[in-house]
C-alpha cells in the first residue's frame, strides 16, 4: 500500500550512513518535541517536528512519496476546523 523503505542492514556504507542519520534525526526531533524546544535554536515543537521531517526526506531516510502518503489530510482538516472554531 505505501512505499515506505525499510533499512535492512545490507551493509553498504551509504545505507548504513542513512540509517545512522535517521536515528540521530529521530532522537533529536523526539528530544526537541519532549522538551518543548531545542537549546540554541529558536524553534518551538511545531518547528522542531517540521525540520525533523524535512531532514528525513532530504537525507533519503524516507522517500518523498512515502512521506506524503503518511500524512492524513482528514486529520489536518479536522485540526484546522477546531482551531478556527476555538479562535472564534
Amino acid at each position: 500500500m505505501h512505499d515506505i523503505a525499510v533499512h535492512n542492514g545490507s551493509g553498504s556504507v551509504g545505507a548504513d550512513l542513512v540509517g545512522a542519520l535517521a536515528i540521530v534525526i529521530f532522537a533529536t526531533t523526539y528530544a526537541g518535541v519532549a522538551m518543548g524546544r531545542l537549546p540554541f535554536f529558536r524553534l518551538d515543537r511545531t518547528g522542531v517536528a517540521f525540520v525533523g521531517a524535512a531532514l528525513m526526506v532530504a537525507t533519503g531516510a524516507i522517500g518523498f512519496h512515502a512521506a506524503m502518503a503518511a500524512i492524513d489530510f482528514n486529520t489536518i482538516a479536522l485540526l484546522l476546523g477546531m482551531m478556527i472554531l476555538a479562535a472564534a
